[in-house]
């Protein structure tokens, strides 16, 4: 469950539902964007090395509401803590895209050859509009406007940049939503495709990617393969010698929609985990 966001929100922007790095990619990071996570207390091995590379010389900007241990310290210190309120997550998202789609700060060459014009040309009107620029989003997200627009820069300017988030992103009403914002930060500014940059999940529990990669979602079999697609279920059912239905199985929105019902007498219908 806690991150059904990123699997929803990596398919329909990158294709695939998994995180885009090793944890070993940190390594050749310039800019490194944290977002929603504590990656000392929550994942010790990879904070462990985020710190070393930023004691080496990467920039490190922070988006939590928390002052969590790496915005301050006497080893690591980050360049910028967005200290958003809770909630505002596609605000902000939407005003860093604002910044680098307004200021031409956009990888135009990556964009030509791996994004699809129609849905790229709508998402850069929608953030371009002065609604979601950090001015106008600075009531919102409680986040001066021009600390946004400078890690905007250094995000877009600084080399390889990666984001990596965690549950303060996904476990959330727009949790889906906030990873396809991080997805599309990703596209426009080239930062995906070599070491050091990437869209990278911080799991909540151990090998919860690997769970998601054997098909444990009840839309999906192994790989990321939707049970709706005819090939694939043919594929599965001669290698497990089983006939598969077609239909995807109950998500837990379902679960708590049938519990309402039941003990509430009201009469809600069977949706997706997270819709957008």
């Amino acid at each position: 469950m806690c991150h059904s966001p990123t699997g929803y929100g990596l398919k329909s922007t990158l294709g695939e539902s998994a995180g885009t790095q090793t944890f070993a990619s940190v390594e050749q990071s310039d800019v490194i964007v944290v977002m929603g996570a504590n990656p000392t207390d929550g994942h010790p091995v990879f904070g462990s090395r985020l710190k070393r590379r930023v004691r080496e010389g990467a920039k490190l900007i922070v988006i939590d509401p928390r002052r969590i241990d790496i915005v301050d310290t006497p080893h690591v210190k980050a360049q910028y803590h967005l200290q958003l309120r809770p909630g505002t997550n596609v605000a902000m998202v939407n005003s860093l895209a604002h910044v680098i789609v307004t200021e031409g700060l956009l990888k135009e060459d990556f964009i030509a050859e791996r994004c699809e014009t129609r849905a790229f040309d709508q998402w850069r009107e929608f953030v371009s509009r002065e609604e979601n620029s950090p001015e106008a989003m600075e009531a919102t997200t409680g986040v001066p406007a021009h600390k946004v627009r400078e890690a905007a820069r250094v995000y877009a300017n600084g080399g390889n940049g990666a984001i990596y988030y965690g549950l303060g992103v996904t476990e959330h009403a727009q949790g889906s939503t906030t990873v396809m914002g991080i997805a599309n930060l990703a596209m426009a500014t080239g930062n995906i495709g070599r070491e050091g940059v990437g869209v990278n999940p911080l799991r909540g529990q151990n090998n919860v990617q690997g769970s998601c990669d054997i098909g444990s979602f009840p839309h999906e079999l192994p790989g990321y393969r939707h049970i709706g697609d005819a090939a694939v279920r043919s594929l599965f059912e001669e290698a497990w010698n089983v006939k598969l239905q077609d239909e995807p199985g109950l998500h837990s929105q379902y679960v708590r929609c049938r519990h309402a019902r039941h003990v509430h007498g009201s009469v809600l219908p069977g949706r997706g985990h997270r819709s957008v």
